[in-house]
């Protein structure tokens, strides 16, 4: 076996831009992003029900951490308080689901007296404390708190409609207005 140390790296010009001895390491690195998209169109009354369940995210390694960012477009056209109630459950290596909190029945469309379009965006940062390499996967439960709540186009929310001077990127790219979420694994250097 072979190695190479490094105590400072240089560009084209000859100055430093990483100091190796300046460097943590006991830090975090961003080691891998994953976006997943749900495009269903969905409505939910006043009892909870399963929204999106997302796709497994394998290979993280023990001692990362999560940063999650997750956004939903709602719709409440109820002419009381509307609002919908957002639940994310989180699972790791296939196991027991667990409740990450709610969003309560503001969930980005609680008005009282008129209809509301909105949207509800979180960002966590989670320690799953996992001693061992594991997988990781999420799901949704929704609510309304009163009258139907759509998310995606469930009550005509009109996304991705387009003014077709350009066309829309292929892929999870051209679908971020949709309910999706964003997992960022965070790594140990050591």
């Amino acid at each position: 076996m072979s190695s190479v140390q490094v105590s400072n790296l240089l560009n084209s010009t000859g100055n430093s831009v990483i100091d190796v001895a300046a460097m943590s390491t006991t830090g975090y690195y961003a080691r891998q992003t994953v976006t997943q998209v749900d495009t269903t169109n969905r409505t939910f009354s006043t009892s909870w029900a399963a929204g999106p369940t997302f796709d497994v995210i394998s290979d993280c390694q023990s001692g990362s951490l999560l940063h999650i960012s997750y956004y939903v477009p709602a719709r409440n056209d109820d002419t009381g308080w509307g609002g919908l109630y957002t639940e994310p459950q989180i699972r790791f290596d296939e196991g027991t689901w667990q409740s990450l909190g709610s969003s309560g029945y503001d969930g980005g469309v609680m008005r009282n007296g008129n209809q509301s379009i909105g949207s509800y965006y979180q960002t966590i940062l989670i320690d799953p404390a996992q001693a061992a390499d594991f997988s990781v996967q999420f799901r949704f439960y929704f609510k309304s708190y009163s009258g139907t709540a759509g998310v995606n186009n469930g009550v005509n929310h009109d996304i991705n409609v387009v003014s077709n001077t350009a066309t829309i990127m292929s892929g999870n790219n051209g679908l971020q207005h949709y309910t999706h979420i964003v997992v960022e694994e965070l790594a140990r250097y050591n």
